[in-house]
């Protein structure tokens, strides 16, 4: 397990790829994360992949989501992204 503290991100956790973090990411989770950012200086590959007995993962991210760097490959899985807008009602964004 390659998550700092040897812990798996939550529902509500803010997930950061940075400059520390250098190995290639296979996420299988299925959760709502409150961000996603992935900063310039990883160079690293994050891959959602299936979880265990399950045909699909969907990553859903309830506040920003911030590719700045590495590669992001959701490979035919679901990722979706909700942002604020001003009258505080949700607008959904996807990044394929």
């Amino acid at each position: 397990m390659n998550w700092q503290g040897g812990i798996l991100p939550a529902y509500g956790d803010n997930v950061v790829f940075g400059s520390t973090g250098t190995k290639d990411c296979l996420w299988n989770l299925n959760i709502t994360v409150n961000s996603l950012y992935i900063y310039p200086e990883y160079n690293g590959r994050i891959s959602l992949i299936n979880p265990p007995g399950m045909n699909i993962n969907r990553l859903e991210i309830t506040d920003y989501l911030r590719i700045r760097g590495g590669t992001f490959d959701i490979a035919g899985n679901i990722l979706a992204a909700l942002t604020r807008v001003p009258d505080m009602r949700f607008k959904p964004l996807v990044k394929t």
